[in-house]
């Protein structure tokens, strides 16, 4: 549309179902109606938006708080104005065979994680009275074939994530969520530079007024909504994309803070508590406060997303 302004978004990993919310928004006019072309980036293993952000190669980018985190006690200007998910899907997962039903029962067993999934791991153990040395670290990818060869007896991946899963699923799984046992953080955070949270605030409320009706729209339109993920993602299996927006997402987009607040809220005692957790396992170079990784001033402007 004439005069409208473009915005560059960075994904945190490839395009599935778990970025439909922008792309309903870009496929259904949402961006446009508010005046903005948004072009968006697909991430993955070498595409991390943080150095992609603060570099200016994209002008907002989704990351993880421990990402976050991390970038800030290193000095790296960004911020996060936004939280598509209000509750972090990782878990960990075991073998039905296995027996392991809780995190009392990590001791001594060996635990998948990704690179850079340490400090994560770490803080679950510490909120059950576990250190990173009752375990054996091995470092796998997204296969889960260490899991399924018995190769680790645990294995982080997200909930949400059923195509990553399947395989896994056909033998029997239990899981025990990071939610769920004590480490309580959101997940998905919209950041940006200082200088864009100056100088072009009114461009990130509208991108998430646009973000928010987008998710609304693939919430109550699942199918559609899987449609379009797929036509920008071809290689994705539609049955399980499906599955995880009809019976997962729902939870994870939307709970009491969304109802009184809006889409995408983000709720300060839990940085604060995140922040004072990683403080403590000596992972940040220096402290961070709530305000030097955060800002609500574009949600507090962002007054038409949807509650729900």
């Amino acid at each position: 549309m004439p005069g409208a302004k473009n915005l560059s978004l960075q994904l945190a990993w490839l395009a599935n179902v778990q970025s439909a919310g922008e792309i309903a928004a870009d496929r259904l006019g949402y961006f446009k109606e508010v005046g903005l072309t948004v072009a968006t980036r697909p991430g993955g293993p070498n595409a991390n938006p943080i150095p992609l952000v603060a570099g200016g190669n994209s002008l907002v980018g989704i990351t993880y708080a421990p990402a976050l985190m991390l970038a800030r006690s290193q000095g790296i200007p960004v911020r996060c104005f936004g939280a598509a998910m209000q509750k972090a899907p990782l878990a960990y997962f075991s073998l039905k065979s296995s027996g392991i039903t809780s995190v009392s029962q990590y001791r001594g067993k060996k635990i998948g994680v990704q690179v850079g999934g340490e400090p994560l791991l770490s803080a679950l153990l510490r909120k059950n009275d576990l250190d990173l040395s009752d375990v054996e670290l091995v470092k796998v990818g997204a296969d889960t074939t260490p899991l399924i060869t018995g190769q680790v007896d645990l294995f982080a991946a997200w909930v949400l994530n059923l195509q990553q899963l399947a395989p896994a699923k056909e033998k029997g799984l239990n899981h025990q969520t990071l939610w769920d046992n004590g480490v309580r953080i959101q997940s998905n955070y919209y950041i940006a530079t200082e200088e864009t949270l100056t100088n072009r605030r009114d461009e990130l409320v509208a991108f998430l007024e646009a973000v928010s009706k987008g998710w609304a729209y693939a919430i109550d339109n699942p199918q559609q909504a899987v449609d379009m993920v797929a036509e920008a993602a071809p290689g994705l299996q539609k049955k399980h994309e499906l599955e995880e927006i009809k019976t997962l997402l729902p939870g994870f987009l939307y709970g009491p803070q969304t109802q009184q607040h809006g889409w995408g809220w983000m709720d300060k005692a839990l940085w604060e508590s995140a922040l004072s957790e990683y403080q403590q396992l000596g992972v940040l170079k220096k402290p961070v406060s709530v305000d030097e990784i955060a800002t609500w001033e574009v949600l507090n402007g962002a007054t038409g997303r949807v509650r729900r």
